[in-house]
Parts: C-alpha cells; sequence; structure tokens
C-alpha cells in the first residue's frame, strides 16, 4: 500500500498545481509505459483510486475493474454463474497468500460500485470477494467455521448496503452481522468501520421506508 499511497500523493499533488487532470494523465504514462514484466493492474489500481480519491466514480471503475481482472488472471481464479469461486485442482492447491493480491483489490472496486450507484455491480463484485477470502480463511486453517462462511467485513457490509437500499432489510441484516462477527472477533479497526456503515445505513433506511408509509 505505500506504493499506492506515494504514487497517489504525486498523482493529486500534480493535479493541484499543474491542472485538473494532469495526475490521472501522468498515471496513465506510466501504465501505458509497463512493459510485460512490470506489475500493471498495480498501475490500474492505483488509477483507480486516484479517480476515487478525487470524487469521480464513474471514471474510477474502468481502471478498477482492470485491476481485478488482471489479479485474477494472474492467479488463476474464475467464478462461476453465481459469482463463487470455482475451487478446481488448481485453485485446491494455492496457499493463503495466493489470495491477497485479488482481495486487496477486489474491495476497492465493490465500494467504488456501491458509491456510484451500480448496485448490481457493487453486490456481484461484493460476492466475489466474500468467496475468495472463505477459501482464504480455509487455506489458514485458524478460523472458526462461522468465521469461514462470513468470508470478509467489507465485502459483507457492501452486501448489506445494497440489500438495504433495495428494502430487503432481513437480508442486509444478516449480511451486516456477519460483518459485526469479524469485527468483534478480529477487532481490525476497518472491519468495525465497515460494520458500523452497514448498520448504519440499514438503520437509515428501514426509517425512511416505514415513514414512507405513514
Amino acid at each position: 500500500t505505500g506504493g499506492i499511497g506515494a504514487l497517489g500523493a504525486k498523482a493529486h499533488c500534480m493535479s493541484r498545481y499543474e491542472g485538473a487532470g494532469v495526475g490521472a494523465a501522468w498515471l496513465q504514462g506510466l501504465i501505458d509505459k509497463q512493459t510485460a514484466g512490470g506489475d500493471k493492474a498495480f498501475l490500474w489500481s492505483v488509477l483507480g483510486l486516484f479517480h476515487m480519491e478525487e470524487g469521480r466514480l464513474k471514471e474510477a471503475l474502468d481502471p478498477l475493474r482492470k485491476a481485478v481482472q488482471m489479479r485474477c488472471d494472474e492467479g488463476g481464479f474464475t467464478f462461476d454463474a453465481h459469482d463463487a469461486l470455482v475451487i478446481d485442482e488448481p485453485t485446491a492447491h494455492k496457499q493463503s497468500d495466493d489470495y491477497i493480491p485479488v482481495a486487496v483489490t477486489i474491495e476497492p472496486l465493490a465500494t467504488c460500485a456501491l458509491k456510484a450507484g451500480e448496485l448490481d455491480e457493487a453486490f456481484r463484485v461484493a460476492t466475489r470477494g466474500i468467496s475468495l477470502l472463505q477459501q482464504f480463511r480455509r487455506c489458514e486453517g485458524k478460523y472458526a467455521a462461522d468465521e469461514v462462511e462470513a468470508g470478509d467485513a467489507a465485502c459483507r457490509s457492501i452486501r448489506a448496503m445494497v440489500l438495504a437500499r433495495k428494502s430487503r432489510f432481513d437480508e442486509a441484516k444478516h449480511e451486516a452481522a456477519l460483518a459485526r462477527l469479524l469485527a468483534v472477533r478480529g477487532k481490525v479497526f476497518t472491519d468495525c468501520e465497515a460494520a458500523d456503515d452497514a448498520d448504519r445505513v440499514i438503520l437509515e433506511l428501514e426509517e425512511r421506508k416505514k415513514n414512507e408509509k405513514k
């Protein structure tokens, strides 16, 4: 993440002092010049995150999608029609560390899609993130069964917020509870934030729905 921060900070400075669009153009130039042996997925991710931080959510989606696809291609990860990770023989023999590059790339895409109002894409990507992290937890071999099932707090939170926006509150609360389970067990600050966000959005939207019926 240090590289993402350094490149992103430089791009922000360029746009601030040299004009809007300069930072994104510089990052795109780095991508265009990247050789076959370089980490182009990393640079696509940086560009997407840069657009997100600048508030350009729609522009962020395409580079984030490319980053995720490249990471999946590199790792040999595929998903079925229900967005579950395909556990073929090569995948079954992967180590837990093999899942990290995809996992850290997929969550920003799901988050961006949610913020951009692309609810179906947010749900689909978050579902894939959960499935990836479920297999990661199985590989680690140190998690309880309910923690394996929960998969990932951020992706569960995103699914919860999508379902709440569709007024499917019981399902949303189930997703939020799984996010909270991981937040409580793991005591990770970002997981706690994700669970808090899900609970807040569900409460706000449920209250709004009740008021509309009065």
